[in-house]
């Protein structure tokens, strides 16, 4: 890695978000490594570790999550620990490794599950109060409020992203955008569907 390289770790690399980011910004810039996480976001010692082997990093990205509600619902201790203890193991990993002056910057991909559902004359702002519409959702509001606690408590440079519905061709089918394409494709031609 050439001094001039920017290095980004990312977590959650194999998933829908970390494919766009590999697809769409490491072909355009040879400036940028990236070196994603391979091992289990669960295991402290396993982010620990990956923290301590990377030897400047400029950036962290941390995509990785249980996002299908319906996986979520079907498992929702699974997804406390991948969702919510996940994100604290990436924080603390970066609290105990950095000072203030060396920790990256530290991206957390979110969801606007973490928003109470709201009507059509009304917007959700980035200081709308958290009420999680659905378990996902609580598993995430919970990593922010990880990531708030780090930030103003300890000072790690952390943005929170709060992303709201995309698609993407790779999506299992138990996301919004393709199991409706599959209602659609598989309902006869008079039917009325149900969008829940």
């Amino acid at each position: 890695m050439s001094s001039n390289t920017i290095c980004i770790g990312v977590t959650g690399s194999t998933g829908v978000l970390g494919r766009a980011l590999f697809k769409n910004w490491s072909h355009a810039n040879q400036n940028v490594e990236f070196v994603s996480f391979k091992g289990d976001i669960k295991n402290q010692s396993n982010v620990n570790d990956w923290l301590c082997n990377i030897p400047k990093l400029n950036g962290l990205l941390h995509f990785a999550a249980m996002v299908p509600t319906s996986d979520v619902d079907k498992d929702p201790l699974k997804a406390f620990h991948v969702n919510t203890l996940g994100t604290l193991n990436i924080l603390e990993a970066c609290r105990l490794n950095f000072t203030k002056e060396t920790c990256p910057w530290i991206f957390i991909a979110s969801t606007s599950h973490v928003y109470a559902s709201t009507s059509q004359k009304q917007f959700v702002t980035e200081t709308s109060p958290l009420n999680p519409v659905s378990t996902y959702g609580v598993t995430k509001a919970q990593g922010d409020q990880w990531a708030e606690v780090y930030r103003s408590k300890y000072n790690l440079p952390i943005c929170t992203g709060r992303i709201f519905s995309y698609s993407d061709p790779n999506q299992a089918a138990s996301f919004f955008i393709p199991s409706l394409i599959a209602k659609i494709k598989d309902a006869p031609a008079d039917a009325r569907l149900e969008i829940r």
